[in-house]
């Protein structure tokens, strides 16, 4: 069982600039604005990891709301009405990401409850490796500009062993953030100590997702020792769908 925690806090009040520049100055942190919503909301991030979110929505007094993590979102909030929570807002998705819940407890606080999408299987310094269902994506990190081929080798074998272990047929890698220039050798290697566990592992359908721009979008082809597709894109929904029709059957 794994266990409950807060995993995600979010800035709410009017003065977005000024909590900007105190927390720029004060923790190094950076702010992305994100489309999509009918208010300013940046995603704010810590050495390329996003660790929050900062919402200039004017709704209320400035408040750092914290969110808990569960597996279903319905039942938890089924359950804390039950115990005397009052339900603010009610399970709702947002975009694919996740469904969230806002609760007030019998205390008076508020609370948010978050049902990710997908599950962190596993990270290191350079990229972070999600369990989507039916396929399991690493999304590399900015902080790969720094990155060694040791620790591409690392990050490749730790992405390999998931594969292993969840063997759900389809493989995603986000390499729009991918920053490493390879030294020689490194994809000789990768084609015969990773793609094999690849095989091994049941992969059908292997999708990369480049940055826009990518020469080769839309190309697709059996790599090096591979007994499975790789197919490269430009577009996530592109790449999510081809893995998904992958997986049917």
């Amino acid at each position: 069982m794994r266990p409950t925690k807060f995993v995600y806090m979010e800035f709410h009040g009017a003065d977005a600039p000024a909590a900007h520049r105190f927390y720029s100055r004060m923790f190094g942190w950076e702010f992305q604005e994100l489309p999509g919503y009918t208010f300013p909301y940046h995603a704010i991030q810590s050495e390329g990891e996003n660790i929050g979110g900062m919402a200039a929505d004017g709704q209320s007094a400035p408040h750092w709301l914290a969110y808990i993590g569960v597996s279903d979102i319905a039942a938890a909030a089924g359950k804390a009405r039950v115990l005397g929570a009052r339900i603010e807002v009610e399970p709702r998705a947002i975009g694919e990401v996740g469904k969230l819940c806002v609760l007030v407890d019998p205390a008076g606080a508020r609370v948010a409850l978050w049902q990710p999408s997908a599950i962190e299987r596993a990270r290191n310094e350079w990229g972070v490796i999600l369990d989507h269902g039916h396929f399991i994506e690493l999304r590399w990190l900015p902080s790969t500009s720094n990155m060694t081929d040791g620790g591409f080798m690392a990050t490749l074998c730790l992405f390999a062993s998931e594969a292993e272990k969840a063997r759900l047929g389809g493989l995603f890698i986000d390499a729009t953030e991918f920053k490493h220039s390879f030294g020689p050798g490194v994809m000789e290697w990768r084609d015969a100590h990773i793609i094999p566990r690849y095989g091994s592992a049941g992969v059908r359908r292997f999708a990369f997702l480049m940055p826009v721009g990518f020469p080769n979008a839309g190309h697709e082809a059996f790599e090096g020792p591979a007994v499975f597709p790789t197919k490269w894109f430009v577009d996530r929904e592109e790449a999510l769908a081809w893995l998904q029709a992958g997986s049917v059957g």
